[in-house]
């Protein structure tokens, strides 16, 4: 019942847009904007009527330590929680160590209209 999913590319390799696709299709109505000087937004919406929480981190401006330190890791526990992590693979390392799985989205720029997208769940 959570899922932490993160986003790794080069800026503008499109995350923060994959993100706003993925709200729509939740039926997520607010508008989605990138929390990289907020550090971390979240979005309420159901899934066969439960109740969930869209939590979009980003970690470009931050160290993950630090974001761990301001109740990441205890939101990491919890259920019903949807976890979509850019420039996460900062976290990966602490992932790891926790045994906590994650699907890691990687978006490799071909063209300015092309993106090659590679999904590795990691147990």
């Amino acid at each position: 019942k959570k899922l932490v999913v993160i986003l790794k590319g080069n800026l503008g390799a499109g995350k923060t847009t994959l993100i706003k696709i993925l709200a729509k299709k939740l039926k997520i109505k607010d508008k989605i904007i990138s929390p990289t000087f907020i550090l971390w937004r979240i979005y309420l919406f159901k899934l066969k009527s439960q109740k969930f929480q869209l939590n979009h981190i980003d970690l470009y401006r931050i160290k993950a330590i630090d974001l761990l330190n301001l109740s990441l890791k205890t939101k990491l526990n919890e259920k019903y929680n949807l976890f979509l992590i850019e420039w996460g693979e900062k976290l990966i390392f602490y992932l790891n160590r926790k045994k906590l799985k994650y699907l890691l989205i990687e978006i490799k720029i071909i063209t300015k209209q092309k993106r090659i997208i590679n999904l590795k769940w990691k147990k």
